[in-house]
């Protein structure tokens, strides 16, 4: 009992912490896009899990460019389309049927809390 309670009580520590920083990072941040990478992979993931198309497709990456810049971009600029393998997208599958605003308020609240809880692996005393 003592050994489930001390295993399971870190993992529902970081699961309520998750969701407190994720609402508090979606209060803060409403209509406010945190990082044009993310955006990239939700609307990814998106396209080929959801929509069972070409994440790679030009016309994703001009939704994007839309979506970003408000205009189609222009030559020297990045053209916001994905250009990574398409198993790098099931790192974000969790969060793909949520909204991208509270999509892009838990990525960032997992990635700051997984930041704190390495750094609680790597130096336990501290």
């Amino acid at each position: 009992m003592r050994h489930a309670l001390r295993t399971s009580l870190p993992l529902l520590i970081f699961v309520a912490a998750l969701a407190g920083m994720a609402f508090a990072i979606h209060t803060l941040t409403k209509d406010n896009t945190l990082g044009t990478d993310f955006y990239i992979f939700y609307r990814a993931g998106q396209t080929a899990f959801i929509d069972r198309a070409s994440p790679y497709s030009e016309a994703l990456a001009l939704q994007n460019q839309f979506a970003i810049f408000k205009r189609p971009s222009l030559p020297g600029e990045d053209q916001l389309g994905f250009a990574y393998p398409l198993y790098v997208l099931l790192a974000v599958w969790p969060v793909l049927g949520l909204g991208f605003d509270w999509a892009q308020a838990l990525w960032a609240a997992f990635l700051l809390l997984s930041l704190l809880a390495v750094v609680a692996l790597v130096y336990p005393g501290a």
